[in-house]
């Protein structure tokens, strides 16, 4: 049986919380959830759990000692603590974990029994999802869950305790959500601080698991969105539709990958002393400090020394974030290359090198990788003295045309200007 409590392998810079734990599948029965199709038989592992939180201060792993230096558990990515099938178990364990003074954070649509954990739960971070006020939609398609009006409820609940809350709308479906400035007003009444806006994928794979009543209930309609994900009008209109109203409501935004600055994450980071950096804060960064666009480059040494001090020091199984992204023609190249044990400064400098790697700045929209005309009239690669790739920040503003500032290359340069280009590698 796979550990249900472990580090949060999968979204290294994309989330402050390091570990997850997951128990048994979500009978919230989302029929678009992508644990669910990937996992429909998925069982929490107890004693796993209860024997890691019961001897987290003498065991070895890198589990436990993120558990030892305060770091907090997402609970969960994968299943809702809430759900009828997994409240019964979540109840004791979020008890036992207060009592221990290990810090956790909820992700959730809401249950009957969240008012009862209210009552010991220490003040934190909670996460809703809600995609929709439409009821009729939210029965159709997530017929376990409550409906929106008793989590909006609930919102309120945790804000009157204490607790900040975030909102996942996601998946953001033109099909379900009519009007999104209505949603976001509605979010902002109730206290909600950021919303993480995405728009629905489903694989085909993921289409293939779904049973009959999950693709009568979504239709094809959506399943036409769903496969493209960004690239169909449909999504990209409802997305950025969505985030303008986010933004007109107060609330902060976040997408992987987004190019604005944005303090979504601030909420968890007031919240829990001990979290981890995300690529988002150094986005910011690069606009505090008036990165200009396409122009001032970004070197390696700048960019290890905003994370490497954030992150835990020691040597652990780093190369299992990469492998909890990866694919297998990846590892066909790689595997070799990659040690199984390094720090995060060498992983990083791996994921600074290699852009392959999934969580390389330069698979980002906000960034790309400096090229230039050589002699020969070919572009290249722009390495630094130390043969390390240079960035550059590429937000969504207009490429600058005859811009002052040319000396983002090395000193030695003897380039024109108008030679010089940028590359934007976009996953």
């Amino acid at each position: 049986m796979t550990e249900s409590l472990s580090v949060y392998w999968g979204l290294l810079l994309n989330d402050v919380l390091p570990l997850e734990m997951a128990l048994n599948w979500c009978s919230a029965s989302c029929h678009y959830c992508f644990a669910n199709l990937n996992s429909p038989n998925r069982t929490a592992n107890v004693p796993q759990i209860m024997g890691l939180l019961a001897d987290y201060k003498n065991r070895t792993t890198f589990a436990a000692h993120l558990i030892r230096e305060g770091y907090p558990i997402k609970c969960s990515n994968h299943v809702d603590f809430f759900a009828k099938s997994n409240v019964d178990i979540a109840m004791p364990i979020m008890e036992l974990m207060t009592d221990l003074g290990i810090s956790y954070s909820i992700a959730t649509k809401g249950g009957d029994r969240l008012k009862e954990a209210l009552g010991f739960m220490k003040k934190g971070v909670v996460y809703f999802s809600l995609a929709t006020l439409d009821e009729d939609v939210l029965l159709r398609t997530e017929p376990g869950a409550p409906s929106a009006k008793k989590r909006l409820g609930m919102m309120e609940d945790l804000r009157s305790h204490g607790h900040r809350i975030t909102v996942g709308i996601n998946p953001c479906v033109k099909e379900w959500l009519d009007d999104p400035l209505k949603l976001c007003k509605e979010l902002q009444r109730v206290g909600v601080e950021g919303v993480w806006i995405q728009p629905i994928h489903i694989s085909n794979n993921q289409i293939k698991n779904m049973p009959e009543k999950g693709k009568a209930a979504l239709g094809e309609a959506v399943f036409s969105v769903a496969r493209k994900q960004r690239t169909h009008p449909d999504n990209i209109d409802i997305y950025l539709r969505t985030r303008a109203a986010a933004k007109e409501c107060g609330m902060e935004i976040y997408d992987i990958g987004q190019t604005d600055r944005s303090d979504y994450f601030k909420p968890y980071q007031e919240a829990y002393p001990k979290h981890f950096p995300v690529i988002q804060d150094f986005v910011n960064y690069c606009y505090d400090v008036g990165k200009i666009p396409y122009v001032t480059p970004i070197y390696w040494s700048e960019f290890r020394d905003f994370f490497v001090s954030k992150l835990p020091e020691g040597i652990f199984p780093l190369r299992n974030h990469i492998g909890a992204v990866q694919f297998g023609h990846f590892w066909r190249d790689y595997e070799n290359k990659i040690p199984k044990n390094m720090t995060y400064a060498h992983l990083l400098q791996m994921c600074w090198e290699i852009g392959d790697i999934a969580y390389s700045p330069c698979n980002l929209r906000c960034f790309g990788r400096a090229s230039a005309y050589n002699s020969k009239g070919e572009l290249c690669e722009v390495l630094d003295s130390n043969g390390m790739p240079i960035l550059i920040f590429t937000p969504d503003v207009p490429v600058p045309e005859n811009h002052a500032y040319a000396e983002w290359l090395e000193p030695d340069s003897s380039l024109p200007y108008e030679k010089i280009k940028a590359l934007v590698y976009s996953s």
